[in-house]
């Protein structure tokens, strides 16, 4: 005889629903699909034990007639596909015909079903997939499904469950998703008679974000929106400043259903590089309409993967969404560049010209004194930076003092003398010049006129590490480190393929550790090239360099240099564009100036105004926040000039 033989009903019905019903919230998210497929816009779930002891799941949807009711429990028997062209533009969350059928196989079901119209309604009882009771009965439109004993006849399956709460959370967790996939439903969720969570079902998609997560999470979330002809996007992702230490809300939603797209992980994470902080991962709540042609999501029982035909294009469309939205998320409030002479009298407390050509004087001339006394000191011992401008600040560096003067001779003394009194002059002559051409009343609102308040005013700086300003309403804050890293970093990666450089006078030897370094140089000298190092073979363990990049001074380069040799030598066989990334973050933390270093009231000003304006410069390559922004009404709370 054969060895092959036809399995028994109830076996090949326990064997399939393993594969669809794997633990409790298996059940709620098949029965809370099919409600949904229903048209119901209201659902109750409500569990006992973690749901293996009661799921009951009541909704206000179109129910069932006798006939149906019976059919609805059979293997393969559904309303949603009629024909196989029907599995190429699927719209409802259920098409397969398994669920409850496999439900029924491994719990003791009771169903009280009614068409709206039909003026009795259907109980129906199913235990381990047989039929146990069948009747009409006076119920309310819509259905109500109770599970009970889940898994009682499959016990190899039921030890393998966790402990009731965790079982409860996962639960959770999928009405959580059908709950924000659905904004026009409204979901209640009770657990061991407790209710956990409610959604008003006002179609809001951030009214479902507020009362599931709560507040703290909803305000660091910032909207998304994109259309184009292949992909419509909109949703959440959160602020920059405020991602998380895990992935565990990263939400994807693909013509309604949940799904896991690594997809749009992968768009949203890119477009945060640079702007989260390394080490966590941005939150975001993603809904993606594709047409169904372009999707397959007959993959997994679960239905949880789906398939693209087009995976780069979706890639590119999430990537270009976030972006847009960190960038819209970046702009500051409306500002405008302080000019010369606005800049001046804001510096100087707004004085009036009469009382300002009085101050003007009399400081040019004690500053010449100073530049005369204590030249020396000047120059050699205080590290000054100067900021060389390129168009409207779109790029500069700065480069150390120590490199700009280097013969402290009377000339340059004297030219520095005279450069302070002509800067004084000039203010002079500009409150003359408007004091001929303005009247009394314009001349006492030359500084504080209403369109001055629009301006970005820098006020100073604090610990030698955070430049101060205002505009209007608003108090900024900017860390130059990391304002100055940003600058270097964007105009390195911009350059990357052929980084500016600058060839050293004289060129500088550096001994390298080992002959295997010494060798590495040597071989990948393109490669150091590209970074702006050029460099040659001097014999033993020393080459020579004699090209830096431009971005660099002759103060730090060689410990620049010894840092891009390591990280060569770790990541040769391995440099990927992510790893060249992190080079160039090196580099460029390296190359900025650093906290305490002293700059001038023009470079601050400069660095202010670059940031400011620069949607880009918002964060240090790491993540950390370049700027900050507060207003004027919390410095109000704070001194007691306004009410809390």
């Amino acid at each position: 005889m054969g060895k092959i033989h036809r399995l028994d009903k109830n076996i090949y019905e326990l064997i399939a629903a393993g594969e669809v019903v794997e633990r409790p919230a298996s059940v709620v998210k098949e029965l809370v699909e099919n409600s949904i497929d229903a048209k119901s816009t209201s659902i109750c779930v409500n569990i006992r034990n973690g749901g293996k002891k009661l799921i009951r799941v009541v909704d206000n949807g179109m129910g069932m007639d006798q006939s149906d009711c019976k059919l609805a429990f059979l293997r393969h028997c559904t309303s949603k596909v009629e024909t196989a062209l029907d599995l190429e533009n699927i719209k409802t969350l259920g098409f397969r015909g398994e669920a409850l059928a496999s439900i029924c196989a491994v719990s003791r079901v009771e169903v009280l079903t009614k068409r709206q119209g039909d003026q009795l309604g259907t109980r129906y009882l199913i235990e381990a997939g047989e039929e146990k009771g069948f009747e009409r009965v006076s119920c309310l439109d819509g259905a109500m499904f109770s599970i009970e004993q889940l898994f009682y006849n499959v016990p190899a399956r039921l030890k393998f469950l966790k402990k009731d709460s965790t079982e409860a959370n996962l639960i959770g967790d999928i009405l959580e998703k059908l709950a924000i996939s659905n904004p026009n439903i409204s979901f209640e969720f009770k657990r061991d008679g407790k209710k956990i969570f409610q959604t008003s079902g006002n179609g809001s998609i951030g009214d479902v974000i507020y009362n599931i997560f709560g507040r703290d999470i909803y305000k660091t979330l910032i909207p998304v929106k994109y259309d184009d002809s292949y992909i419509k996007i909109k949703g959440f992702v959160s602020n920059p400043r405020h991602c998380r230490h895990n992935r565990s809300l990263q939400l994807s939603f693909v013509n309604g259903r949940y799904v896991k797209a690594g997809t749009c992980v992968s768009g949203v994470e890119e477009a945060f590089k640079g702007f989260a902080m390394v080490g966590k991962f941005p939150a975001f709540v993603l809904f993606l309409e594709i047409p169904s042609k372009n999707l397959d999501i007959n993959v997994h029982p679960a239905k949880i993967e789906i398939r693209f035909s087009n995976e780069s294009e979706v890639l590119r469309a999430v990537y270009s969404a976030t972006k847009a939205a960190i960038s819209e998320n970046n702009k500051l409030p409306e500002a405008k560049i302080l000019d010369l002479k606005r800049s001046y009298f804001a510096d100087n407390g707004g004085f009036k010209p009469s009382q300002l050509k009085i101050k003007a004087r009399t400081e040019a001339k004690n500053e010449a004194q100073k530049v005369n006394v204590f030249s020396d000191r000047l120059f050699s011992q205080t590290k000054s930076y100067k900021i060389d401008k390129v168009e409207n600040f779109s790029e500069y560096k700065f480069l150390s003092g120590a490199n700009i003067y280097k013969n402290k001779d009377k000339n340059q003394i004297e030219d520095k003398k005279n450069d302070v009194i002509n800067n004084f002059s000039n203010a002079e002559e500009t409150c003359k010049t408007e004091n001929n051409t303005k009247s009394n009343s314009e001349k006492q609102s030359d500084v504080f006129s209403e369109d001055s308040q629009n301006y970005l005013r820098v006020v100073g700086e604090i610990f030698k590490t955070y430049i101060l300003a205002e505009v209007g309403d608003n108090f900024v804050i900017i860390d130059k480190h990391a304002a100055h890293e940003r600058i270097l970093y964007e105009k390195i990666k911009k350059e990357s393929n052929n980084l500016e450089r600058q060839i050293l006078i004289l060129p500088k030897k550096v001994i390298l550790g080992s002959n295997e370094d010494h060798e590495l140089v040597v071989d990948n000298s393109e490669l150091f090239l590209k970074f702006g190092f050029g460099v040659e073979d001097f014999g033993g363990h020393a080459v020579l360099i004699r090209e830096i990049p431009a971005v660099l001074d002759a103060k730090n380069f060689v410990e620049i240099f010894y840092e891009m040799v390591y990280n060569v030598k770790t990541k040769v066989n391995d440099l990927t564009p992510e790893t060249l990334d992190n080079m160039y973050h090196t580099m460029a933390c390296r190359a900025a100036i650093k906290a305490n270093d002293q700059n001038s009231a023009k470079e601050l000003e400069a660095l202010a105004n670059r940031v400011y304006f620069d949607e880009n410069i918002r964060t240090c390559p790491h993540g950390r926040p370049a700027i900050l922004t507060f207003k004027k009404e919390r410095f109000d709370k704070e001194f007691g000039r306004i009410q809390r």
